[in-house]
């Protein structure tokens, strides 16, 4: 499997256990994408989502969605079970397992 993530410049790339994240400039803003491993919605993601029938995933994204913010993302952190996104704007957006307090928000989802 391929795939061609066009942007007019990559800025960042991180990766955890099975989690990828890219920052990108394209056209006007800085956008990031994930995919990978989607469970507990830590890639932030609300496309290409497909259920992993036969693998030890629950959930998988298979090729580059963007994180469904709409704001500029000028940095961004993958864990093992949680993304951390920081906006331009000084926002900063967590996503994913929150079982024991690692989104920051007092939530566990």
């Amino acid at each position: 499997m391929s795939w061609t993530l066009r942007a007019e410049r990559l800025c960042s790339v991180r990766f955890s256990i099975g989690t990828r994240c890219v920052r990108t400039w394209m056209g006007r803003s800085f956008t990031a994408f994930a995919w990978g491993n989607a469970d507990d919605g830590r890639l932030g993601v609300t496309e290409g989502i497909v259920e992993d029938r036969g693998g030890t995933l629950g959930y998988s994204v298979y090729a580059p969605m963007p994180v469904a913010l709409y704001e500029d993302i000028s940095s961004m952190a993958c864990g093992a079970a949680h993304s951390v996104f920081l906006a331009s704007s000084g926002a900063v957006y967590t996503v994913g397992l929150g079982q024991h307090g690692q989104l920051g928000h007092w939530s566990t989802e």
